[in-house]
């Protein structure tokens, strides 16, 4: 999300660049269609809409792409990749015990992250112009839902101490402003106002918390032994994916996601 977020994210596009080339790299030395052909499928229309990610770069550079578009690209391709992982759950037959709860808690809770970012973006073009569109307040709206359904889902997925962490994680006074800018932005068609919040301030709030969630994001896969299990996984498939097995892993975690760095609300991700 980051760099979708930062319109001029040079950084995040190196970091991008990096992860990009370790994954090629170890693609070269696996058949990933000989591993599963539902797996294949995904990685490979993953892989052929990131092949266009240098012409949407330029576009962004040159000013000749509209944020609209941009998040056109950006988001389908991030949704791409995440139902790559996803298809990692039913690789094998051997798959063992409580990978299917791992892999699904992680996931789900990736797809409640990415919707928080595009919450972000509605929420400041709505803080931005003083008031929330119909069509604006309805997506807002939408998208505070669908957070709450993935991050149940995950919820219900975790180990309990997975389920602590992630919760006491996400608590506290960052999480409780955010809940407040929310509930101004919910009430206002019946209040007639936003409160005087302008967009940097929720902008600014709401990547607090996104933050919190990228550390949960980061924590999980290590905390349920993840890697590991799909490590075992993978070594009943071949011997050969131990490098592409800990590329692949990462790609949720490409120079996309949310950061601190990420844009200004004039350069939000929608």
């Amino acid at each position: 999300m980051a760099e979708r977020a930062w319109h001029v994210g040079w950084l995040y596009r190196e970091q991008t660049n990096a992860k990009r080339q370790l994954l090629e790299d170890a693609l070269a030395s696996v058949d990933v269609a000989g591993i599963d052909s539902n797996f294949a499928e995904k990685v490979d229309a993953a892989l052929t809409t990131l092949q266009d990610l240098e012409n949407q770069r330029a576009g962004v550079t040159n000013r000749t792409l509209k944020v609209p578009q941009m998040a056109g690209y950006y988001s389908p391709l991030i949704q791409k990749f995440l139902v790559s992982v996803e298809a990692m759950v039913p690789i094998s037959e051997n798959a063992g015990e409580g990978l299917t709860a791992r892999i699904g808690a992680y996931t789900q809770f990736l797809q409640g992250k990415e919707r928080a970012g595009i919450e972000r973006a509605m929420g400041a073009a709505g803080y931005g112009a003083g008031a929330f569109a119909p069509n604006i307040y309805r997506r807002f709206i939408s998208l505070i839902a669908a957070q709450s359904t993935f991050f149940r889902s995950a919820y219900e997925f975790a180990s309990p101490d997975d389920l602590a962490f992630a919760k006491q994680t996400l608590s506290g006074p960052v999480v409780e402003e955010v809940d407040r800018l929310r509930k101004i932005a919910l009430d206002s068609p019946q209040t007639g106002t936003t409160a005087g919040i302008k967009a940097p301030v929720w902008f600014a709030a709401i990547t607090k918390k996104i933050d919190l969630m990228k550390a949960v994001e980061a924590a999980l896969p290590k905390r349920s032994s993840v890697p590991s299990t799909i490590s075992a996984i993978m070594r009943g498939k071949t011997s050969r994916l131990s490098p592409f097995r800990s590329s692949f892993l990462s790609l949720p975690c490409w120079g996309f996601r949310s950061s601190s760095s990420a844009a200004s609300p004039g350069q939000s991700e929608i």
